[in-house]
């Protein structure tokens, strides 16, 4: 990192830039696809940003969650195949496209570990 201001801790200032960075790269292109959305007034930016925000920290927890369930394949450079982010944000589309007995139990799961929920079968009876 090249600099003309003398910092304490340049390492950990960049460090700081790249998550912000990080966070917009799955704002747009790696996850929400913000930009595809066209809107232009700033009060609407702002909530979507807003919500958006929420809905990353959403995923990257249940990207976690799943991590921890089903561990993240790693590669030969010692780093994770996907992000937590991108693993909670496919898991959570695909529990919400693909609708069936075991997203239902995945998701189930995922609440328990959240909040306090009967387990699966005990709310399916429960339903039925």
């Amino acid at each position: 990192m090249a600099t003309d201001i003398l910092l304490d801790n340049p390492i950990s200032l960049y460090g700081k830039r790249w998550q912000i960075q990080t966070l917009f790269g799955c704002l747009k292109s790696k996850g929400f696809r913000f930009e595809d959305t066209h809107i232009i007034r700033l009060e609407r930016i702002e909530r979507l940003i807003a919500l958006l925000a929420v809905a990353f920290c959403i995923a990257h927890k249940v990207g976690e969650w799943r991590h921890e369930e089903k561990a993240i394949v790693i590669k030969k450079h010692c780093r994770l195949a996907q992000s937590y982010f991108r693993y909670g944000l496919d898991f959570l589309r695909d529990a919400l496209f693909n609708f069936n007995e075991i997203h239902i139990k995945n998701l189930f799961s995922l609440l328990r570990k959240i909040i306090s929920i009967p387990t699966y079968d005990i709310a399916i009876k429960r339903i039925l």
